[in-house]
């Protein structure tokens, strides 16, 4: 039986092979498109996802364990973690938070204050409030 299905799973490889464009094997570098967004995938026994329900789930901002905003992911974690003092990449790395939103979150956080900040050796780090 396995015989007969390899060389069935040939003669099938060898039928794509021929119908398939041929494409020049060169390595000129060209602008690569834009990805298309993963296909959302279904298991056993879900029902298809229509394709307006696929965009507008992609459309939701996903979290973590601290939160779905980076200023609830940066807070939260610091406040579960010993009162140490953390620098910028300790705490970006550690919650998940986005880089680009560290400067406002840091800000309010400070001016509410709900964290704590100090300079060590030239380096700004920071912790929960006490």
């Amino acid at each position: 039986m396995l015989d007969r299905l390899t060389i069935l799973n040939k003669e099938r490889y060898a039928q794509e092979q021929a119908s398939a464009p041929t494409k020049p094997k060169t390595k000129a570098f060209t602008k690569k498109s834009k990805p298309e967004a993963p296909k959302p995938q279904m298991a056993l026994f879900d029902e298809p996802v229509s394709e307006t329900h696929a965009s507008s789930v992609e459309k939701v901002k996903k979290g973590n364990q601290w939160g779905a905003e980076s200023i609830d992911q940066i807070l939260a974690w610091l406040e579960g973690h010993t009162p140490n003092w953390y620098t910028k990449e300790a705490i970006l790395t550690a919650c998940g938070a986005s880089v680009s939103d560290w400067q406002p979150a840091i800000d309010e956080l400070l001016n509410d204050g709900d964290i704590e900040s100090k300079i060590v050796d030239s380096i700004s780090r920071y912790r929960a409030a006490e």
